[in-house]
């Protein structure tokens, strides 16, 4: 808990601040006489997290999340947040997810166990609605490390922290075997065509396996690079052997032979974070959304042509804090990606301008669109008035005034009405517009 604090107007709310969120009550003073009360999150959408790893499948949930605090969720809405995060096996702080590119409801991730005899892996095979733990374990295993799976999902490799070595398995995870030919603690990455090939990057190097992890090969060294990107390394969705490589300060990198030779994409000067989706108009098969440094801008990047070119999606006022873990793009959604923060969860790129907007700021306008619309048919029944009159008329006098109090009621209630249900609302919410 960061800190308490009581309402100096209102001694029923008092709100406090953790790891995870901001939670409140406005029913503290039943506590007064014994009561019991209310205590729940005070925002929407502003859980206080590290975001681990992002994941997107071309099908099912729109997101897979792996968070610091907490294992991941699995999300199906950006409007809401999940009812729950991922269970059995529940992490103290997951920190990879991948899905099968080909079978995509099938799932893992890796996380930090919350004790030492825990699982540090799991598996689903309903696109992240269940997870079990299975049977295989590793011996030494002090954290989530990285995770990948093949396209078809039946071979994974596992680089585990503080394990003396890469581990591969063709069981989802019931068994383990050492991986030969690459550093334990590499970051593994599947290529998303090719169910056999794999790949691993560690220190300047990096590694391909074409037998589903059990061993690998030594391919290019990057001479004076260092890997400074937790997610350096990512195939291309639908192209064997396409793999990007970002390397922080030292640019951004590409392969069209599955590693076997890098060549550095000139518009780029820095490349922290990285990701593919769906492809725009045009011959290239992903656009590529980028967290880095281009034209000495630093920001969040588009590309449709392959990195040739680059598009700025984020402006100055829209900046983040730790944004080097995480970016995947969307494989549904053309221009929507979704960008890792150390604190602010995920933000979905939405059309600019955005700005935070007081969400009673945002009720007056609602209201003010509300009157309009209502406004519309009462002036065409004022401009029928007139005719509505000379047939009254012509009709007895009780008759001519309830039909008038009628067509009042009508007239005002429908406005009044919408104005008092927008006002019971609470006053601290905001809404990004």
């Amino acid at each position: 808990m960061d800190s308490l604090e009581i309402d100096p107007f209102n001694s029923d709310r008092f709100l406090y601040g953790t790891g995870m969120t901001l939670y409140g009550s406005n029913d503290l003073t039943k506590w007064d006489s014994g009561g019991v009360i209310t205590i729940k999150p005070f925002v929407f959408g502003q859980e206080e997290m590290s975001v681990q790893d992002l994941s997107v499948p071309p099908t099912g949930p729109l997101l897979y999340s792996a968070m610091g605090d907490v294992s991941g969720y699995t999300h199906t809405s950006l409007t809401s947040p999940p009812s729950t995060a991922w269970l059995t096996p529940t992490f103290r702080s997951g920190k990879s997810v991948d899905f099968a590119e080909l079978k995509p409801a099938f799932v893992v991730r890796s996380g930090d166990a919350t004790s030492t005899s825990n699982p540090y892996f799991g598996v689903s095979n309903d696109a992240g609605s269940n997870w079990y733990s299975p049977s295989g374990t590793v011996s030494g295993v002090t954290g989530g490390g990285h995770v990948a799976v093949s396209s078809d999902g039946n071979n994974i490799v596992w680089a585990p922290g503080g394990a003396s070595a890469v581990y591969y398995s063709s069981t989802q995870g019931n068994s383990w075997t050492a991986s030969t030919g690459v550093p334990a603690g590499a970051y593994v990455s599947s290529d998303r065509v090719n169910p056999l090939k794999f790949y691993a990057a560690s220190g300047s190097s990096v590694y391909l396996s074409i037998d589903g992890g059990k061993t690998f090969t030594t391919g290019p060294t990057l001479a004076g690079s260092t890997l400074s990107s937790s997610r350096p390394l990512k195939a291309v969705p639908g192209l064997e052997g396409v793999v990007y490589l970002a390397l922080g300060t030292n640019g951004f990198y590409v392969s069209t032979n599955s590693g076997s030779s890098f060549t550095k994409i000139s518009t780029v000067t820095g490349a922290d974070a990285f990701g593919f989706g769906i492809a725009g108009p045009g011959p290239y098969k992903v656009a590529i959304y980028i967290s880095g440094t281009i034209d000495s801008v630093a920001g969040f990047f588009r590309s449709d042509d392959g990195g040739a070119s680059w598009v700025r999606i984020n402006d100055n006022l829209h900046q983040y804090g730790a944004t080097n873990i995480a970016v995947a793009g969307d494989m549904r959604v053309y221009g929507r990606v979704f960008v890792g923060t150390n604190g602010l969860v995920v933000a979905p790129d939405l059309p600019l301008p955005r700005k935070l907007v007081p969400l009673q700021q945002r009720l007056q306008q609602q209201r003010l669109q509300q009157q309009r619309l209502q406004q519309q048919p009462l002036l065409k029944q004022h401009q029928q008035l007139p005719r509505q009159l000379q047939r009254l008329q012509q009709q007895p006098p009780p008759l001519q005034l309830q039909r008038l109090q009628q067509q009042q009621q009508q007239q005002q209630h429908p406005l009044q009405t919408a104005v008092l249900n927008m006002d019971n609302v609470e006053e601290d919410r905001f809404e990004i517009e």
